[in-house]
């Protein structure tokens, strides 16, 4: 299985003008610094102890790595800066936009990624956080911050378009027979809605707290939408690691869904799943080497799942 990780810099060869920051940030000298791995970033990621005892996660982002993840770090500060209170997610202590690079800080969470093969207890763990995401409330700033996925997705959608006009790069037996009919119907029908959606649930953007609950990192794409969006990533993810688990009891039991049409799930998965088969021929971006082959295989996941769906 392929990993999902970026080339990590390490603390102690980050600019000192940034690890100066990250001090005025805390309020106090970093003292230690372990370099976390996973998430798909070229820049820094550390769990850090100050001088005072204070503990902090770190990650910074530089244009010289790779231009796209400044922007990301920016979406990712705003996000976090409207986050309703009380989520399983940890607070931002604060943002240094330099320009050139950038620097987030957030409260330590204590945990670990879930191991995959996902478990039942981490599964259970990262339902209830979902659960607890999607009845958040909303205030007016954080409606104005965060996009809507009918919006987000509509761009997902036209994949199709682009592989069945030109499947250069892609090996025939990738491209399903149905391709030219999802191009010609690339809508996604009810995933509009007013929760909170992560929008990026994966095994690397999870933490399993010591009394086994989950704690949600890494928001720059949450938009507004369905509140089973969520549920269904999770569903692909832990079906590309382990293709025996039963997905459809997890999304089928489940109330988020109670009253959705199957169709709009299935809808959901294929433009998911064309976006990343797509994406997965282009070259891969500084510093993320397993960013293209992490997409392929999930993109393959996920159109299995939609062949079994419509076998149904």
């Amino acid at each position: 299985m392929v990993e999902a990780t970026g080339v990590r810099i390490a603390w102690d060869d980050i600019a000192p003008e940034i690890r100066h920051a990250a001090v005025e940030l805390l309020g106090s000298p970093v003292v230690e610094a372990r370099s976390q791995r996973g998430g798909f970033s070229p820049g820094s990621a550390d769990r850090v102890v100050c001088a005072d005892g204070r503990r902090a996660f770190v990650k910074t982002a530089t244009a010289a790595a790779n231009p796209e993840v400044l922007s990301i770090h920016r979406r990712e500060a705003a996000v976090n800066g409207i986050l309703p209170p009380h989520l399983p997610a940890p607070r931002m202590l604060g943002a240094v936009d330099a320009g050139e690079w950038m620097l987030l800080a957030f409260d330590d969470v204590a945990g670990a990624q879930p191991a995959v093969p996902w478990s039942e207890p981490d599964i259970r763990a990262t339902v209830t956080a979902l659960d607890i995401v999607r009845r958040a409330p909303l205030d007016d700033e954080a409606v104005a911050v965060l996009p809507a996925a009918d919006v987000e997705l509509a761009a997902l959608a036209g994949a199709w378009r682009s592989i069945v006009t030109d499947p250069a790069g892609l090996p025939a037996a990738s491209v399903p027979a149905e391709a030219e009919a999802w191009a010609a119907h690339d809508t996604v029908d009810g995933i509009h809605g007013d929760a909170l959606v992560h929008y990026d649930i994966r095994a690397d953007n999870i933490l399993i707290g010591p009394s086994g609950e989950a704690v949600l990192v890494d928001w720059p794409w949450a938009v507004r939408g369905a509140g089973w969006i969520d549920l269904v990533q999770l569903g692909f993810n832990i079906r590309l690691h382990d293709p025996t688990f039963d997905v459809e009891r997890l999304v089928g039991e489940h109330p988020a869904l109670d009253g959705v049409p199957p169709a709009h799930v299935t809808r959901l998965l294929i433009a998911f799943g064309g976006f990343l088969l797509d994406k997965s021929r282009a070259p891969d971006p500084p510093g993320l080497p397993t960013l293209r082959a992490f997409q392929r295989a999930q993109a393959r996941s996920i159109l299995d799942w939609v062949a079994e769906r419509s076998s149904r």
